[in-house]
């Protein structure tokens, strides 16, 4: 058996996917979460193989970019806005919106 490198760990983790499935087979939610699990178990297998030496690191991309997926995620985006200066004129814009609403006599909680 290959990897190692973290004790296994993505088995507990695909286990628990089984065991949420069988005990909550009416609930579509838990179902939804056991999915994503199998693929975070899956892809943190492939990372446990490629830092055992068993795997390549381009595996371990392909098996990072299915859970991403699942999401539906443009990882070419999620990098683009996770610049700094982005980052910064996100918090302003909060910070401006709370502030304008502060002045109007609104709520300041501000939801994503």
């Amino acid at each position: 058996m290959s990897g190692g490198a973290y004790d296994y760990t993505y088995a507990l983790v695909d286990e628990m996917a089984n065991k949420i499935v069988r005990e909550n087979y009416e609930s579509n939610r838990r179902r939804l979460f056991a999915d994503l699990m199998r693929l975070m178990a899956e892809a943190m297998k492939v990372i446990e193989w490629v830092d055992s030496d068993d795997s390549s690191e381009e595996d371990a991309n392909i098996a990072i970019d299915k859970v991403f997926s699942f999401f539906d995620v443009n990882l070419h985006s999620m990098y683009k806005i996770a610049g700094f200066d982005t980052i910064k004129q996100i918090i302003v814009k909060i910070e401006d919106d709370k502030y304008q609403q502060m002045r109007q006599g609104g709520s300041t909680n501000y939801t994503f």
